[in-house]
């Protein structure tokens, strides 16, 4: 009987204020039930105290479209019931709950002739392809010099608190393995200056990177034709060197032993090599 004497939340809406504590009848839009609740309440509410206490998932949908008219009697304004709603300029109908009716008028295309925004986007920017003069380089307000330079090889850097680049941090007294005790003479005869290293790659880019024997492109090593120690007038010339595989010359130096090596030596090894490639 109690129910019978409340009336329905949405026959009394322009009735009541937002904060009346005036007990109505709540339609579940989910589970279709009828409950005792305060106005006030009803007006955030979007489903019943049973529906609210289960999982998002196990909640049932109004998947049904109903009119919006209809929805505005039945339901309230939070309600996830489906509605058919009608855009204002268009006139297209699409399929929206309650609770987005309620708060747009137009569809996407219309709202954007509504706001009357040029499209700026890519080529109808009127800043498409011109560059910012007057921002970069020197003549930019945080200028600092630009990057600096190796102070070895003069190549620029990428971090400005670098002295040296990857290559010239491992030279001289900076690499870890340097020895301080010996002197340039036998570092010289270890043959670990920059001077062979330019000397050793020259004699192999002029040979093609192919060893003047076997014809090889594996495993290339710079040889001296007049011995690197009886010869020091002629360490870094050109004409003093041939490029060779490892196995060659670990052959040759086999053969002849590591000093006094001559060019007379490299031929005879040479037209060895060749007859006995001929079999």
């Amino acid at each position: 009987m109690e129910n019978q004497e409340l009336e329905f939340f949405h026959e009394v809406l322009d009735k009541y204020s937002k904060g009346s504590h005036v007990k109505v009848r709540f339609l579940c839009p989910v589970c279709n039930n009828i409950s005792n609740r305060m106005f006030k309440s009803c007006l955030r509410a979007t489903h019943c105290r049973y529906c609210f206490s289960l999982p998002a998932k196990s909640r049932k949908k109004n998947s049904i479209p109903i009119p919006l008219e209809e929805a505005l009697r039945t339901c309230t304004h939070g309600s996830q019931q489906l509605t058919i709603w009608r855009c204002i300029d268009c006139g297209i109908q699409q399929t929206k709950t309650l609770r987005q009716a309620l708060r747009t008028k137009r569809c996407k295309k219309c709202s954007r002739r509504a706001q009357q925004r040029p499209d700026l986007s890519g080529k109808n920017n009127p800043m498409y392809g011109i560059s910012h003069p007057g921002i970069k380089g020197e003549s930019h307000y945080n200028w600092k010099g630009g990057k600096p330079k190796c102070l070895d090889c003069g190549k620029q850097l990428g971090d400005r608190r670098s002295e040296f680049c990857r290559s010239c941090t491992q030279r001289g007294d900076r690499n870890p393995y340097y020895n301080p005790t010996l002197t340039q003479q036998e570092r010289i005869l270890q043959r670990n200056t920059p001077e062979h290293r330019e000397w050793a790659k020259a004699i192999k880019v002029r040979d093609s990177f192919k060893c003047q024997v076997c014809f090889r492109n594996m495993k290339l090593q710079a040889h001296h034709l007049s011995s690197y120690s009886t010869a020091p007038d002629l360490r870094y010339s050109l004409q003093n060197g041939v490029t060779l595989c490892k196995d060659c010359h670990i052959e040759f130096h086999l053969l002849y032993k590591k000093r006094h090596n001559t060019t007379e030596q490299f031929e005879e090894f040479r037209k060895r090599a060749q007859f006995s490639a001929l079999g």
